[in-house]
């Protein structure tokens, strides 16, 4: 979910534009308050729509899809694919890697809150391979600190650096199948609607033999 955090700045100006108000006509009067007013009201509208237009955050929304284990898992799993978008390690493919395995993941973990029924699809990945590559960063950076002393530290690092990418191929290869079923069923629908469209001359070669058939028969 996206929420919008105001700014506090439209506030300061409308007060700013309130005291201007009562410094150009004293309000002494009822139409000189009035205008102070106008003018406080003018100056939040303009400077909240054009000028402190606040910022949006994304507020995540728990899962409930009325299986209490799989509102867990879900929870979970979001939890861990944060973890592993905060590793920063400043080598450009495990950052990216990173990236990938935290976008796909959370599509996947979304999916199954809005579908339980595919919480199976996606049990191994839940379980293993998302767990799994959590433990393998929290390793690396915990090697990483060592400063890559040694065969076996650097045999190590130099292992996690050269899978991620494998990885994070992983992840989007288990949001692909998530979908692969509607996939076959827009693709079955197509091709029927197709050979329909066919043999009912609706196509550009259909038309034109009709035309030519109705030209004949003049």
């Amino acid at each position: 979910m996206k929420k919008r955090i105001r700014s506090a700045w439209p506030i300061y100006v409308a007060a700013g534009l309130f005291a201007v108000g009562g410094l150009i006509r004293p309000m002494y009067t009822l139409g000189a308050f009035l205008l102070a007013i106008v003018l406080c009201a003018a100056g939040y509208i303009l400077s909240e729509k054009f000028l402190f237009k606040g910022r949006e955050i994304d507020v995540e929304t728990k899962a409930r899809t009325g299986d209490r284990e799989i509102d867990r898992q879900v929870q979970e799993g979001r939890a861990q694919l944060k973890q592993l978008r905060e590793v920063q390690t400043g080598i450009p493919g495990i950052d990216d890697a990173l990236k990938r395995m935290y976008d796909s993941g959370m599509k996947i973990f979304e999916t199954v809150a809005l579908k339980p029924g595919k919480a199976q699809q996606v049990r191994r990945f839940m379980n293993y391979y998302l767990p799994t590559s959590a433990k393998l960063m929290e390793h690396y950076r915990t090697l990483a600190a060592v400063g890559g002393q040694g065969e076996h530290v650097t045999k190590a690092l130099r292992d996690v650096e050269s899978n991620m990418s494998m990885i994070a191929d992983a992840f989007e290869k288990q949001l692909d199948n998530l979908y692969r079923a509607e996939a076959m069923d827009i693709s079955s629908d197509i091709d029927v609607m197709e050979t329909m469209i066919a043999g009912d001359g609706l196509t550009d070669a259909g038309i034109k033999k009709i035309l030519k058939e109705d030209a004949n028969n003049v």
